[in-house]
C-alpha cells in the first residue's frame, strides 16, 4: 500500500483471532444468523485492519445471506453505526443479488470479466455497482468533494487506461504473474462447454442467484467438501438478464466444467431460469444508501 497505494488482502490468523472462536460459539448456540453478532464479526476485522473510511456492499435477494430488504437494511445500519461510533467514516449500499451480478461466474471466468471491466468493456449492472462504490471511496478518501465527482474521476481513470495499469502494477507487486492478466487466454479453461437454450419464447423473469451459485459449486468452481479441489476454469457465462426478451432456441447461459456427468446440474440451471410470455421488469441494481444521515432510496 505504501509503495503503490493499493492492495488486495484477506484475513490471516493474526487479524482479530478471537473472531474465529466467537464464531464457533455462535455455531453451537444457534446464533449464526444474529445480525448484531454478524456485524460484530465483520467489524472486528475491519477495525483491526485500521481503515479510516469504509463503504459496505450489503447484498439482498434470493442469492444473498440477507434475503429480505428489511434484513439487509438492518445489517447495513449496524455496520455503518459501529464504524461511525468507532470514529470512522462509513456508508453502505444495498445491492441486488436476486440474479447474478455481471455475466461471468467462476474463478478464472470472473478474472476475465474483471479485466474486461478495467478495459472499459464491463457489463452495465456490474459497472453501475463498481463505479458507485468508487465514487463513495474517492469522496471519503478526500480525492473528491462529492460522490458524483468521484465517479467522474473513476471513469477518467478507466478511459485513460490508468486503472488497468494500476491493476497490473498491483498484481506484479503482490507476486502475481502479469502475463496472465495481459493474456487472459492463459488462465485456466474448462475442458467442456455446455450451452443451455431457451425452450420457449418470452421474457426472462428470474435467474435464481442461489441456484446458480450452487450450480457453480457442482461444476467444480467451489468446494462441496473441505477436501475438494477447486477447478479454476469451471463456472458459467450468462447470455441473458431478467427483463430480456428471448426466442425459442436462444442461448441463456453456458456451463464450463471438466466433469463428465453434469446432467443434474444442467437440469438444475434450466429450472432456475424462468421464462414467461408476459414482459418482466428488471430488478433495481442498487436499492438504498445508508450513511451518517440515515437511510434513503438510491
Amino acid at each position: 500500500v505504501k509503495k503503490i497505494g493499493v492492495a488486495m488482502i484477506g484475513q490471516t490468523k493474526r487479524l482479530a483471532p478471537a473472531d474465529k472462536k466467537m464464531y464457533a460459539l455462535r455455531d453451537v448456540t444457534a446464533t449464526v444468523e444474529s445480525i448484531p453478532l454478524i456485524a460484530g464479526s465483520i467489524m472486528s476485522k475491519k477495525l483491526a485492519a485500521g481503515p479510516q473510511a469504509m463503504v459496505f456492499d450489503v447484498k439482498t435477494g434470493i442469492g444473498a445471506f440477507m434475503s429480505s430488504l428489511k434484513q439487509a437494511e438492518e445489517m447495513a445500519q449496524a455496520l455503518v453505526q459501529i464504524a461511525i461510533r468507532s470514529g470512522r467514516q462509513a456508508a453502505a449500499l444495498i445491492t441486488d443479488m436476486n440474479q447474478p451480478l455481471g455475466n461471468y461466474a467462476g474463478n478464472a471466468l470472473e478474472i476475465k470479466e474483471t479485466i474486461a471491466c478495467l478495459q472499459g468493456k464491463g457489463p452495465a449492472d456490474l459497472m453501475t455497482v463498481t463505479m458507485e462504490f468508487a465514487g463513495w471511496m474517492l469522496m471519503m478518501g478526500g480525492q473528491a468533494k462529492a460522490v458524483a465527482e468521484g465517479k467522474k474521476g473513476a471513469q477518467s481513470a478507466l478511459d485513460s487506461g490508468k486503472a488497468w495499469e494500476k491493476f497490473k502494477e498491483m498484481v506484479k507487486v503482490q507476486g502475481g504473474d502479469v502475463a496472465f492478466v495481459e493474456h487472459p487466454e492463459r488462465l485456466a479453461k474448462a475442458a467442456r462447454e455446455i450451452p443451455i437454450y431457451a425452450e420457449t419464447a418470452g421474457y426472462v423473469h428470474q435467474i435464481h442467484a442461489f441456484e446458480m451459485g450452487m450450480g457453480c459449486v457442482a461444476l467444480g468452481a467451489g468446494r462441496e467438501t473441505t477436501e475438494a479441489k477447486i477447478d479454476y476454469g469451471a463456472g458459467m457465462v450468462f447470455a441473458r438478464k431478467v427483463g430480456d426478451a428471448v426466442k425459442k432456441g436462444d442461448l441463456l447461459l453456458t456451463l464450463y466444467t471438466d466433469k463428465k456427468d453434469v446432467v443434474a446440474v444442467e437440469e438444475r440451471c434450466r429450472k432456475a431460469i424462468l421464462v414467461k410470455k408476459e414482459p418482466a421488469q428488471p430488478y433495481p441494481i442498487i436499492y438504498k444508501v445508508i450513511d451518517k444521515n440515515g437511510v434513503r432510496n438510491y
